[in-house]
């Protein structure tokens, strides 16, 4: 479904009627993958894009003792993989967070997209451009901030990006991540991730466990990671929740 993906586009770039047929006319090939599959593994070298249809899936890199640090988190209407569109390998592993669905899409489709209608080039130029901004986020995160700030962070932008993708408002952002898969986001372990999490919760910043979470967990969220949304741009169109 390439809907969320021209949503995502028209975020950043004002697309005419016939720009956006072409868009929704890029033909699909659907396909699905369970958590922890791999989408896309370092070193291959695709020749077509994934775009995001259900799920959450990750970019993720390992050093040399075999450790994951995941570098990007993405959501329904995402383009996995644009940069290979112009770069000819994977410096990077793409899987699955949760059973996720997607569809390929050729970059033949894009390529005669984008000569036809600049618009939609510089759409996806713009696009790559915001996730840029987001790396430049996550590694001030990382390097920068204490582990409490880190994981309120994190967990904002992934309650603001899931809730604009349409996936469960109202659930905790702790009910889409394992707190190793926000641990391996932060630069932190897992028993720590689960303490500073305890402390959010006991801070009325998370809901307890199986609980909805409210506009005022998100406030006191926001207020422990000193949140400003600038840095996700087009990403998500409500400003409002981003920044307030």
């Amino acid at each position: 479904m390439i809907n969320l993906t021209l949503h995502r586009l028209e975020l950043a770039e004002a697309l005419s009627q016939q720009e956006r047929a072409a868009v929704l006319g890029w033909s699909e090939i659907p396909a699905f993958f369970r958590r922890s599959e791999p989408i896309l593994r370092q070193g291959d070298a695709p020749t077509r894009c994934a775009i995001l249809r259900r799920g959450l899936a990750c970019r993720w890199k390992m050093n040399s003792d075999g450790g994951r640090q995941i570098v990007s988190l993405h959501y329904p209407g995402d383009l996995l993989d644009l940069q290979h569109f112009l770069l000819e390998r994977a410096d990077h592993h793409i899987s699955a967070l949760t059973s996720c669905d997607l569809s390929w899409v050729s970059y033949e489709d894009l390529q005669q997209t984008v000569e036809q209608y600049p618009a939609v080039g510089r759409a996806l130029w713009r696009y790559t451009l915001a996730e840029a901004s987001v790396s430049r986020e996550w590694l001030l995160n990382v390097g920068r901030r204490d582990a409490l700030q880190r994981v309120a962070h994190l967990l904002v932008e992934l309650h603001l990006r899931t809730t604009d993708a349409g996936m469960a408002a109202t659930d905790a952002p702790t009910e889409a991540l394992t707190q190793e898969d926000i641990a391996d986001a932060t630069g932190l372990t897992a028993v720590h991730v689960n303490r500073m999490i305890q402390r959010l919760r006991s801070s009325k910043a998370l809901p307890e466990r199986g609980k909805l979470m409210t506009t005022e967990h998100l406030q006191r969220l926001k207020e422990f990671a000193v949140f400003d949304g600038a840095y996700l741009h087009h990403l998500t169109s409500k400003r409002s929740a981003v920044i307030g």
